[in-house]
């Protein structure tokens, strides 16, 4: 992505009058209208004892494929509870061009800050892989916001803040493909001196869990208190202490000594200034000294190392079936990925079991999407059609694949072939039937008999 002018209809929104308009409390307001630009939409989540006699914080969020109302649900019940405005955007994409998100934001925030009883002191945003780029991106153009969610994205240095202007809850599943993006994020945060704090859950690259987007909202008003954008609530620091402190103990005594170390430190840094800290601090340095620590940090650092190779294994494995004048076989790419000893390893609750888990996914979305998609724009289905291939091969229970691969072997001419994925594919779930009539790609396989049966078996 290149980075672009986010905030360009900033001096257009500041001569615009806040307008006396009623929506509902309470429930989401779907498909509201922008005013700057009305074929951008937003679903709207005002809390049920909102009223424009006050202000109120606002959360600005970002999916990368546009699914409002899901997105907003991640924080829907903590924005109640704390009485946070949501706008969760209908229009961001992203695998694309970045213009299509920038006029949606550029639309929603002039509403974010003339339409509704926001405080300006307050404003956030949060976002999801391509959705998170956005959020750093509009948080170092406006330098108007006090904290961004991030989940699942990677590190563009050029979107991060040049100085302190706002804190940042980051956040990554055990076997997202950018987790160890997030782990960059997140001591870039450290290095310019930025608030910060990074969770891990399990899961892939998806939205943050609904617990944990309510924690990064708790999370934001203790930073909110410590610099004064509110007023203080003892309840709500000890509410976040307790949970804190609760788990620091539980990975502690369950054997996790180096995530118990890096919570510790955090709710140090977190409650600095909202109480004492002496007791987080303490068994921080007793942790450091732990030998329990230093093998886990060893482990880690190893299993990070690898990762990095993967990513060339990766790409070289990618490489060889763009450049071999005839694709190589299914096989060989299958081998070179380590697939069969990466799926064992993967079946473990471990470190190394995690980062075998992205492994597999790295390559996966490679293969089944990013690579994939070269090939077809280029009309080089054979192609395409090893790397749906092996795809299939790690996920196979995965509908879309299977169903890209009928594409391509049908674009290729390869009929029997394209029949038995299309068959894989409905076996995995596919039930779209309509955009298998209306499928440029499936054109050749429409006056088969194993086509009309599957288009049957859809439609029975």
């Amino acid at each position: 992505m290149r980075t672009r002018p986010v905030i360009a209809c900033l001096a257009v929104f500041m001569a615009l009058p806040a307008l006396a308009e009623q929506f509902a409390t309470g429930r989401y307001v779907e498909k509201v209208a922008c005013q700057a630009d009305p074929s951008q939409t937003y679903t709207l989540y005002l809390p049920s004892a909102y009223t424009p006699a006050r202000t109120w914080p606002l959360l600005l969020v970002f999916d990368p494929g546009g699914r409002s109302v899901a997105a907003a649900d991640v924080f829907r019940d903590a924005a109640e509870r704390n009485g946070w405005i949501l706008m969760s955007s209908d229009n961001t994409r992203s695998d694309g061009p970045i213009e299509p998100s920038v006029k949606a934001i550029n639309a929603m925030w002039p509403d974010a800050n003339v339409r509704f009883a926001a405080d300006p002191r307050r404003l956030y945003a949060s976002g999801f892989s391509g959705g998170a780029h956005f959020s750093w991106l509009l948080g170092k153009q406006s330098g108007a916001l006090a904290g961004i969610i991030a989940t699942g994205g990677r590190l563009i240095p050029e979107y991060m803040p040049e100085k302190r202007t706002y804190a940042h809850f980051g956040a990554a599943g055990t076997a997202d493909f950018n987790f160890q993006g997030m782990k960059l994020v997140d001591a870039e945060m450290e290095r310019r001196g930025v608030p910060h704090r990074l969770e891990i859950f399990v899961g892939e690259h998806q939205w943050i869990p609904k617990e944990l987007g309510a924690q990064a909202i708790e999370w934001m008003e203790l930073q909110a208190i410590k610099e004064g954008r509110r007023a203080a609530d003892a309840a709500l620091v000890e509410r976040g202490w307790t949970r804190d402190l609760e788990r620091a103990r539980a990975l502690e005594t369950g054997g996790d000594a180096l995530g118990a170390l890096r919570l510790y430190r955090v709710m140090a840094a977190t409650f600095e200034g909202l109480r004492d800290v002496a007791e987080p601090k303490q068994h921080a340095a007793l942790l450091e000294k732990s030998p329990a620590v230093a093998a886990a940090e060893k482990d880690e650092k190893h299993w990070d190392k690898l990762e990095d190779r993967y990513d060339r294994q990766v790409f070289g494995a990618v490489a060889e079936v763009r450049d071999a004048e005839v694709p190589p076989p299914v096989a060989r790419v299958v081998h070179e990925l380590e697939i069969a000893k990466y799926e064992e390893l993967a079946k473990e609750d471990s470190y190394a079991g995690h980062a075998a888990a992205r492994f597999l996914n790295r390559a996966y979305v490679q293969m089944a999407f990013y690579v994939m998609q070269e090939f077809f724009n280029r009309g080089e289905y054979a192609r395409a059609a090893t790397c749906l291939e092996v795809a299939t091969r790690i996920r196979p229970s995965a509908p879309g694949p299977w169903y890209n691969l009928a594409c391509a072997h049908a674009r290729a001419g390869a009929k029997s072939a394209a029949l038995a994925a299309l068959a894989k594919a409905v076996d995995a779930g596919w039930s779209d039937v309509k955009q298998l009539e209306n499928d440029a790609d499936l054109a050749s396989l429409r006056g088969e008999e194993g086509y009309k049966a599957l288009v049957s078996r859809l439609g029975s």
